[in-house]
């Protein structure tokens, strides 16, 4: 049940066995693949739909490449500009991609450093794969948020750092604000780094911290 529940709770993941595949490995993922197939006709019978039918039921009708929805959602959209690109799980680039690639202005905007929420099926390979891509790469050089003391601060410290990724990595970046605007503070500088132990909450190595008290 627990598997089952998992696998119907991330639509569009690749089942597979752990390598080497052993036989209650294999029986596992032949379970799991029984109980997909049997969702979808038990959700068509009693008339159930989620957003992720939603996504899923599109991507599927966006497949041929004669498909009519590709004509009338190519007809209604001549540009298309999809913001926290990086957020991006595969069903959705499935449905940008198959509507839009090679037929519309298709803009992503997204930075890969960003990339928050794989926890509800954001993708970073799906934003890499679709980067590399792309027609056009070009890169926002300047912050226009952040005062350039603190930028240059974040520049010493996480300056070339690749961050999970040959494809990410922290690099240059200038500041509109020449300023430092942070006053009163009790601390003024700019960026300070406060490095905080497991031990000192009594947790062990794999426990998290409630951010309530990191924060106090």
């Amino acid at each position: 049940l627990a598997m089952a529940r998992d696998a119907v709770s991330h639509p569009g993941a690749v089942i597979h066995p752990l390598d080497p595949p052993t036989e209650a490995a294999t029986a596992r993922v032949d379970f799991v693949n029984r109980v997909l197939a049997e969702l979808e006709p038990r959700k068509r019978r009693n008339r159930i739909q989620g957003y992720d039918d939603l996504l899923g039921r599109l991507a599927e009708a966006l497949q041929p490449e004669d498909a009519p929805a590709r004509l009338r959602m190519r007809t209604r959209w001549k540009m298309v500009m999809v913001d926290e690109f990086q957020d991006t799980d595969p069903i959705q680039w499935q449905v940008v991609e198959r509507a839009f690639a090679g037929a519309a202005t298709l803009v992503l905007i997204g930075d890969p450093k960003q990339a928050i929420y794989a926890f509800r099926g954001g993708d970073i390979v799906t934003y890499l794969r679709a980067a590399s891509s792309a027609g056009e790469q070009r890169t926002l050089v300047d912050n226009w948020r952040s005062d350039r003391p603190l930028v240059e601060a974040l520049q010493v410290v996480l300056g070339g750092a690749e961050l999970g990724d040959p494809g990410i990595v922290v690099g240059p970046v200038g500041a509109r604000h020449q300023g430092h605007r942070l006053a009163e503070a009790p601390h003024n500088a700019p960026f300070r780094l406060r490095v905080v132990d497991r031990a000192q909450f009594g947790k062990q190595d794999h426990q998290t911290i409630p951010i309530a008290d990191l924060r106090t």
